[in-house]
């Protein structure tokens, strides 16, 4: 089977695999339009337990291009998170789940805030079902510690919906039982770390019985979008945009009817400045899997397309994703499907699968979609789904697997031929910082946008490399910024396809500090058994320490330091040897060694 083939082949293979098949001499537009075809359907990698007893009320969001995290209840109804990492369309690792909360917690809604930190949103059953919001911290796959709960909503929270605004506040969507089951929303702000610091007042946007709602943070992170099922106006599934400064809500715009009809478990996405996606389950059309294209200025929804059926069987648990600008993947469950509530529906009789699609946007209009894909055929009655991604050519559903209950993960390729990245270095030189990357193939690849930043959150475009376009054979580019900004600077690639699709490479950094004054000491050395490390870094410089053996083999690791003027730590040492102690600044690398003899 084709898929297969994608699954296991490089790009760099599957270009040579087709050109020697071919009895003539091929173009590379050729080559291009062989491969174009096979671009509409996810290819997946091998599903992964990541819980194994019942697991439900899951969430997931994308942390970087190798790492997701996942929210869920158990068995047992703890508030739980689990990070995995994902090496192509293969789930490699996760690490230790660990608890947020350890009552019994449902609608879980997990967003990424910055490279170190997530929050969660969900109704805690043990607190007089109060919404409420926690912090973590991470490295890797490693979840470090967590701020202290904080309840944004006394009473009873249902609905949740949980979106980044910026590095520093999220927006909260639910609805609150307690004020007629009002749709309203909150903005939360972060003050370093794990602090959720406050919370700006609860707000109304739909002063009626609100249900199946989703909210989205648009891009200029001063407006977002919500989706929801209005009980009070005949069930037609709705959208509004509001916009904020800080904490508080300024205003919405109209609310604008995108179902003029009963919509099932709704789920946004905003494609770019000026659209927005919307999947949803229409109930006047047998609850078929339905998507439509929404355009909007501002708080204005100006228009929609046509409404666009993706599954013609009945459908629920939604969960749409933007794959980049001009196409989005959605997640969901089909079976046959009958009403349990205002907006709500059950798989009543099966099988009752849980797929994925990938659709192509112009403008309002779907263009096309790909194959159905179906991830899980069990049967059983299905707990919701999610799905999550950011522009970084993969995307990771996480459901509950009907047979077994186990909670399971499963990563997905949304392209069958990216740019196939080799490496990418920044190295600071005399005359700037020299960005160097390689490419092992190409196709469709117009070019890379050099793009820098000081907070490796708000970046700005220093310049194009224009890409060769179509090859199998190792390409080296070059870029130099001959102005780089004083201290830390971060880099990334943004690689663009001549149908403008992009997506982004890993993060490199660099120090242009003339003297990062971060000074270390290690002492007692000589040693026998143990020795204390502390650094003094009096700019609150990010950084990393790691201890090595004589082999180079690991043996701690700190994870990521930042906000810190001085640190310190006790290490003890079992065996004998000498030791490398190794602290990196940016691209700097300091090193100290450590000698441990025999004890006398």
């Amino acid at each position: 089977m084709l898929i297969g083939a994608l699954q296991a082949a490089s790009p760099k293979e599957m270009i040579r695999e087709f050109v020697e098949s071919q009895e003539k001499s091929v173009t590379a537009y050729e080559i291009a339009a062989h491969f174009d075809a096979l671009m509409t359907d996810p290819v997946y990698g091998t599903a992964s337990v990541f819980n194994t007893p019942y697991t439900h009320n899951i969430s997931v969001a994308a942390l970087d291009a190798t790492h997701f995290i996942v929210t869920y209840a158990y068995s047992g109804g703890f508030g739980t998170a689990i990070i995995g990492e994902v090496n192509g369309t293969t789930i490699s690792s996760y690490g230790t789940a660990s608890v947020f909360n350890s009552g019994y917690t449902v609608a879980t809604s997990v967003v990424a805030l910055d490279a170190t930190h997530f929050v969660v949103a969900y109704r805690d059953e043990s607190n007089s079902n109060s919404g409420t919001t926690v912090i973590g911290e991470f490295s890797g796959t490693n979840i470090s510690s967590y701020g202290a709960e904080n309840v944004f909503n006394f009473g009873y929270t249902f609905e949740l919906s949980i979106a980044k605004l910026d590095p520093t506040h999220f927006i909260v969507a639910y609805q609150d039982f307690g004020n007629s089951s009002h749709g309203t929303v909150i903005i939360g702000e972060i003050s370093g770390g794990t602090n959720n610091s406050s919370y700006g007042a609860e707000n109304v946007f739909n002063p009626s019985n609100t249900t199946a709602i989703s909210v989205a943070a648009i891009e200029d992170a001063t407006h977002f979008l919500i989706t929801y099922v209005d009980i009070g106006n005949s069930y037609n599934g709705t959208a509004i945009i509001g916009e904020r400064d800080g904490t508080s809500i300024l205003s919405y715009g109209a609310e604008s009817v995108f179902n003029a009809g009963t919509a099932i478990n709704t789920s946004v996405a905003v494609l770019d400045a000026t659209h927005f996606v919307v999947a949803y389950g229409d109930y006047g059309n047998n609850s078929y899997g339905t998507a439509i294209i929404g355009e909007f200025s501002g708080t204005s929804i100006s228009s929609y397309g046509d409404k666009n059926v993706f599954n013609a069987e009945g459908s629920s648990y939604f969960s749409v994703v933007v794959l980049d600008a001009s196409s989005f993947a959605v997640a969901y469950y089909s079976g046959v499907y009958t009403s349990t509530g205002p907006g709500m529906s059950s798989c009543t009789s099966g099988p009752c699968t849980h797929n994925s699609i990938i659709g192509d946007v112009s403008g309002t209009t779907i263009s096309a979609y790909g194959n159905q894909v179906e991830i899980d055929n069990s049967s059983g009655q299905p707990s919701p789904g999610y799905l999550s991604a950011a522009n970084i050519g993969f995307f990771v559903t996480v459901f509950h697997d009907f047979g077994t209950n186990q909670g399971t993960a499963v990563a997905a390729s949304s392209s069958a031929l990216p740019v196939e990245m080799v490496s990418f270095r920044a190295i600071k030189e005399e005359a700037g910082v020299k960005l160097l990357w390689q490419t092992a193939s190409e196709t469709n690849n117009k070019g890379f946008y050099i793009q820098r930043s000081t907070n490796a959150n708000e970046w700005e475009t220093l310049g194009f490399v224009e890409g060769d376009g179509y090859a199998v054979t190792l390409n080296d580019y070059q870029f130099m910024d001959t102005d780089p900004m004083s201290g830390l600077n971060y880099y990334r690639l943004r690689q663009v396809d001549f149908d403008d699709k992009f997506e982004y490479t890993d993060i490199v950094a660099v120090n242009n500090a003339q003297d990062i004054n971060v000074q270390t000491f290690l002492y007692p050395n000589p040693t026998t058994d143990r020795f204390t490390f502390s650094i003094n870094n009096p700019f609150e410089l990010p950084l990393t320490i790691r201890l090595t053996d004589q082999l180079g083999r690991t043996i701690w690791e700190s994870g990521r330091i930042s906000r810190t003027i001085s640190w310190e730590k006790e290490i003890q040492l079992e065996n004998q040897g000498i030791y490398i102690m190794t602290t990196q600044v940016g691209d700097q690398l300091l090193h100290e060694r450590i000698v441990v003899l025999e004890e006398k």
